[in-house]
């Protein structure tokens, strides 16, 4: 399923037509009401009137307010949805991308520990609901039995109920309102107020204590990379089930791609099939670590330097060790494959010869694929 969003209307107006069907019922039995009342004199036939109006302004209100929580909660569930294919980010790559056999994946390790916290969870999460939200709202208004004018959300709060889903919290500086000038000549309002307060199930933040953990355990595994050790995790936890599977073992690298995926499913937009569908929420990133990363970094943790172009570690002076070298130290392990094309190629030019391997997604001196050397090019 791909991860861009339509705007998913129609699932919650599904809902809020079946309302206003149910409304509409109510409305059809006052109708019945008022010509028993119209013998009475015209004032009260005009009050019984405009008072029937006003009902049909708050009901309108109530239906727009429906809406909002229905759009507010699909908004949720979609941004869910669509971060945890990116690794928890609001788009793909997060901290780190990397492309593996034409699919690209976030990474929570390279060469080093650079997953999110369950605040980058959070913040992403809240960007992502709010820029849904929106797509629902954008429209100006709703009709129900008047149109009403649809408020705009710009304060997303999302907090986790630890194990009992999530809280969601949505607020606009105004509220939902109707204005009507009756043949009378009599001003009819209505008012009430916008904020959204929903608490909802679902797994994600549960995915994410659980992918965190993985994350963890892994990275004592991944230098020796043995593949039953690792795939033998794999393990159902009750709400969810965890799929973890060595992609790449060779040259001493060791590359895992790790899913946890819930069992129930949440209503998202397919936009494949321009539908909504009940889909399981999954958290999915890599995790990776290089033969020459690993021991670049052994080297400057013991205070030595790495020489660049013999990959070994200088312990007795860039002058005795390697000379002609371009040297790195401490977190400057990091320009060998984790910079962007940019950072690539206008910082990391020690002694020319880098370039970046689109294909691989790496900074290199070498690259088994296409280069790519001019920034403009990148």
């Amino acid at each position: 399923m791909s991860s861009s969003f339509n705007s998913g209307k129609s699932k919650g107006m599904a809902n809020i037509v079946y309302i206003m069907g149910l409304i509409a019922m109510c409305s059809i039995s006052l109708a019945h009401i008022v010509p028993s009342i119209s013998r009475q004199p015209e004032s009260n036939v005009i009050d019984i009137a405009l008072e029937n109006r006003i009902f049909m302004m708050q009901d309108s209100l109530e239906l727009a307010k429906l809406y909002l929580d229905d759009a507010a909660m699909y908004s949720i569930y979609q941004a869910m949805h669509d971060n945890g294919v990116n690794g928890g980010f609001e788009s793909m790559g997060g901290s780190s991308l990397l492309q593996y056999e034409g699919h690209k994946y976030t990474v929570w390790y390279n060469n080093m520990d650079i997953a999110p916290d369950e605040s980058d969870i959070t913040d992403a999460l809240e960007a992502a609901t709010k820029a849904n939200l929106k797509k629902y709202t954008e429209d100006g208004s709703i009709r129900a039995f008047f149109f009403v004018p649809m408020p705009r959300y710009n304060s997303i709060t999302v907090t986790n109920l630890e194990g009992q889903g999530v809280r969601l919290e949505a607020s606009s500086a105004s509220g939902l309102s109707l204005r009507e000038t009756a043949e009378s000549g009599d001003v009819l309002t209505a008012g009430r107020n916008s904020t959204i307060d929903l608490r909802l199930p679902s797994p994600y933040f549960s995915l994410y204590g659980i992918a965190k953990g993985y994350h963890d355990e892994l990275e004592g595994k991944l230098p020796d990379c043995e593949k039953a050790s690792i795939e033998i995790m794999n393990e159902d936890k009750g709400c969810c089930s965890a799929d973890l599977h060595v992609l790449d073992s060779t040259d001493g690298s060791c590359l895992v791609r790790v899913e946890v995926k819930s069992k129930e499913g949440l209503v998202v937009w397919d936009p494949d099939d321009e539908k909504s569908v009940l889909a399981p929420v999954s958290l999915v990133f890599l995790e990776r670590l290089g033969p020459v990363m690993e021991r670049c970094m052994e080297c400057t943790a013991s205070d030595g330097t790495w020489c660049i172009q013999s990959e070994k570690c200088s312990t007795g002076g860039v002058t005795n060790d390697c000379p002609s070298d371009s040297v790195i130290a401490g977190a400057s392990c990091m320009a060998l494959d984790q910079l962007t094309c940019q950072d690539c190629i206008s910082n990391v030019l020690p002694d020319g010869g880098w370039a970046w391997c689109p294909d691989q997604g790496v900074c290199a001196q070498s690259c088994t694929g296409e280069t790519v050397t001019d920034i403009d090019d990148c």
